[in-house]
Order: C-alpha cells, then sequence, then structure tokens
C-alpha cells in the first residue's frame, strides 16, 4: 500500500473488497475503489451432524 500511496498513480493494488473498503477509510484517505468488483463469492460454515452450533448458524 506504500508503493501505491507514493507513485501518483503509477501503481495499483488489487485486493478482496471488504479490505478496500476498510484501507480507503484509513488515514490518510487517499485512495478509492475503481469500478465495480471483479468476482462474488458466497462463504459456508460447515459442522458435525447434531451439533448445538448448527441450529446457532441456520440462517
Amino acid at each position: 500500500m506504500i508503493r501505491v500511496r507514493k507513485s501518483k498513480g503509477k501503481y495499483a493494488y488489487l485486493l478482496e473488497s471488504t479490505m478496500n473498503e476498510y484501507i480507503e477509510q484509513r488515514k490518510p484517505c487517499d485512495t478509492m475503489k475503481v469500478g465495480g468488483n471483479l468476482d462474488s463469492k458466497g462463504y459456508g460454515i460447515a459442522t458435525p451432524k447434531g451439533s448445538a452450533l448448527r441450529t446457532r448458524q441456520a440462517l
């Protein structure tokens, strides 16, 4: 990120959207997202059968 900030537009940084949102809100607030997301992924959580966590995680 330091190299991108010091490059005056010569470098770009590709990163996961959540991390990008975090970084662009941090001082010195001199970065921004350009364009849309490249891809979208879902997440899954696995638990053993009968686990008490299963009902707590159900959506």
